[in-house]
């Protein structure tokens, strides 16, 4: 049988069938190793702990959706501020709008006035030294 056995694997084989058989050796390593690790490891104490996890992880979740009202309306009046800014802002700069341009003209001749009036204020200032 042994001569046999060797025979079949030294046939060249297609690189299909190769990637089968190496697939078939993963397959086979994995089963043992899974076999070996359960032999390793108390399973019945993982699974204990595994249930006490998700008895936590859900105990967690409802404390968490116990405050989610707070959360929510906490957010809602965050929010609300922050709208209620906002229009303000665009109400008021609709508002502005007609006028904003006029403003601006009468701020830059008043400023160029006041300069002017600075830099005769100087001019006197200096004629008296």
């Amino acid at each position: 049988m042994r001569f046999e056995s060797e025979i079949v694997y030294r046939m060249p084989m297609t690189l299909n069938e190769w990637y089968i058989r190496r697939e078939y050796e993963a397959l086979n390593i994995k089963e043992f190793y899974k076999k070996e690790v359960r032999r390793m490891f108390d399973i019945e104490k993982i699974e204990a702990y595994y249930a006490e996890l998700k008895a936590k992880r859900e105990e967690a979740v409802a404390v968490a959706l116990a405050e989610k009202d707070v959360k929510v309306a906490e957010a809602f009046e965050l929010a609300k501020e922050e709208l209620a800014k906002k229009v303000e802002a665009e109400l008021v700069a609709e508002a502005e709008a007609p006028y904003k341009h006029d403003i601006e003209l009468c701020e830059s001749f008043l400023a160029e006035e006041k300069v002017e009036e600075v830099a005769e204020e100087t001019e006197e200032v200096g004629g008296e030294y």
